[in-house]
């Protein structure tokens, strides 16, 4: 188990942390101690307390697959052409500094939305170490401000970060670098308003919103630009630029609506010079299709194929 050494809340919405309460019973006869966990309000095993409804598990990846395959098509949509099994159980998302001064990111998103008064997200994750290298673990909302369920960055590897858009932020300092094993992160919400974010099962952020948006969940590694002097200085770039994915899991309140098939993406249009395009829109040129990767004005000389992956991923 981590052990917390520091929490650092940096807003008001952003409340102490509140552990389960250990109860001591003895035992006369044997002469024995035994530890027992009152189950929360949060706790699936409590969940029908008070009529509430228990969670159902309904999205579940656990990257079973020969080595070298890629992620399952009918669960994910990935960013990048380094995503793949490992063959043990485990999804290895890589990233490659790019040049030019700008970083090289690579991510993968559920196909599928989910949406519920109160429900549990988490995923077992091995974080990238390396300067600079960035691990995030969270859930993108249409119309709601991104939560990050797990951010952490190589600089300091021994702290995970949880926010929810620019009102809540926290986070927690380990032991021991995150990077060195596989963790736990979570978070969980229900319909009082509650949002827990979880390390291992330990909470360490709380705050007061409620979570009814649909979402998709990510998962997203950035690598810095070749160009930054320090990278040579860390360790084998293969091993710091990888993240690990043991499992992915979402369970909702039973009642709540099945996951339903994101809105279709918008028609792709043809590139041209001097427009204005944003990250995630879908232009074409030369026959194929491609994919805006950050918010630019298309310039001459910064057609797709010249500048993939820097500023477009090829889709099609």
């Amino acid at each position: 188990m981590t052990r917390a050494r520091r929490f650092e809340p940096s807003h008001a919405r952003a409340r102490e942390i509140r552990t389960r309460p250990l109860v001591t019973v003895a035992v006369a006869a044997v002469g024995l101690a035994t530890a027992v966990w009152l189950p929360t309000r949060f706790d699936q095993a409590s969940a029908t307390e008070n009529g509430k409804p228990a969670l159902e598990q309904v999205f579940a990846d656990e990257f079973d697959g020969a080595r070298g395959d890629d992620a399952d098509s009918g669960r994910w949509s990935t960013d990048g052409r380094a995503i793949r099994l490992d063959g043990d159980g485990h999804l290895i998302i890589s990233a490659r500094g790019g040049d030019r001064g700008r970083s090289a990111e690579a991510g993968l998103q559920t196909t599928k939305t989910f949406s519920a008064p109160a429900g549990e997200v988490k995923a077992r994750v091995k974080v990238a170490d390396g300067r600079s290298v960035r691990s995030v673990f969270r859930l993108l909302g249409a119309d709601a401000p991104d939560l990050d369920v797990m951010k952490n960055s190589g600089d300091r590897s021994a702290v995970v970060r949880g926010a929810l858009g620019d009102d809540v932020d926290g986070s927690l300092e380990a032991d021991e670098s995150l990077a060195d094993d596989f963790h736990e992160y979570g978070v969980r919400w229900s319909r009082d308003g509650d949002i827990i974010w979880t390390l291992d099962g330990d909470e360490f952020l709380r705050a007061d919103r409620d979570l009814t948006e649909p979402f998709v969940v990510s998962l997203e590694l950035t690598a810095p630009s070749h160009d930054n002097d320090r990278w040579s200085s860390r360790r084998d770039q293969s091993q710091g630029t990888s993240m690990l994915v043991d499992f992915v899991r979402v369970s909702v309140e039973k009642d709540a609506a099945e996951p339903t098939a994101p809105p279709p993406a918008a028609a792709a249009k043809a590139w041209a010079p001097f427009r204005a395009l944003k990250a995630g829109d879908l232009v074409t040129f030369g026959g194929k299709t491609y994919k805006v990767n950050e918010d630019h004005t298309s310039l001459p000389g910064w057609e797709p194929p010249a500048l993939t992956p820097e500023l477009f991923t090829l889709v099609s």
